[in-house]
């Protein structure tokens, strides 16, 4: 889906890259990225800041500033299809991809929105389509914003021999999503997120991960309270703007079934 946009390099990298690594290579990926100007302090309770400012000069005021960030490449999402079968595998799952804002872009709100409602634990419309009909034993969406892209997701399990209903199904609730999505609907997942944000502030871990991801990322400071009205502002008509044209069509599909009975 990524084709050879870095989005689609392993994180692990693979068995032949491995061997490959030099330790001299190593070193200069270390001195380029790992730098002062590529290095993001995030600090979240009661700190004093003057103080943990004289810390972090004292300790890392040595450091070389490095290579600086690196350039993004631009990506150009592929479409496709992967079928796989493995016989370690007793049921069927399906996957999808789709392109969807950037992290960059104020549309990630309403895309976090739709996904919830097209796609949450419980109570959306892929969990009343497919769960509460027996036709699948999972079935989520998810949106993902990413540093100069994004994607939406889709993912569903079941009876193999039931996977060809259940994406089909899967497509008509994406393709239906802008016209039966309700202002109840988004009040609902509003609220919802609303309070996992706040629950997560209380968390020293993630409050420092959402603001160092933010200013990675954006080079921006936005308070909790500021998120959360952005939140709250996103209505019916932004909802569908986002999904106007196709947009939750699935550009890259995923199967993976056990083989079928001799």
């Amino acid at each position: 889906y990524h084709g050879d946009h870095p989005l689609g390099y392993r994180v692990l990298g693979t068995e032949q890259t491995i061997k490959n690594l030099t330790r001299d290579a190593m070193q200069r990926y270390f001195d380029d990225r790992y730098g002062a100007s590529t290095t993001t302090v995030a600090l979240s309770g009661n700190v004093d800041l003057d103080d943990a400012c004289r810390r972090l000069e004292a300790l890392c005021g040595g450091w070389p500033p490095g290579g600086g960030a690196p350039a993004r490449a631009a990506r150009v999402p592929q479409r496709g299809r992967s079928e796989l079968v493995d016989e370690r595998f007793d049921r069927g799952y399906l996957f999808t991809l789709a392109p969807g804002p950037a992290a960059q872009s104020d549309e990630r709100y309403a895309a976090s929105l739709a996904a919830q409602v097209l796609g949450a634990s419980d109570n959306s419309t892929l969990h009343w389509a497919l769960i509460e009909q027996g036709i699948a034993e999972e079935a989520q969406a998810g949106f993902e914003p990413s540093d100069g892209s994004g994607e939406f997701q889709v993912f569903a399990a079941g009876d193999a021999d039931r996977l060809p209903e259940i994406e089909s199904i899967v497509q008509q609730q994406t393709a239906s999503l802008a016209e039966s999505v309700t202002e109840q609907d988004l009040a609902r997942i509003r609220s919802r997120f609303a309070t996992s944000f706040t629950v997560s502030a209380e968390r020293p871990s993630d409050g420092m991960q959402r603001l160092g991801r933010r200013w990675t990322m954006l080079g921006e400071y936005r308070s909790l309270d500021e998120e959360l009205e952005r939140i709250r502002a996103v209505t019916l008509d932004d909802i569908a703007a986002l999904l106007a044209g196709d947009r939750l069509t699935p550009w890259m599909v995923g199967t993976l079934r056990p083989p079928s009975p001799a």
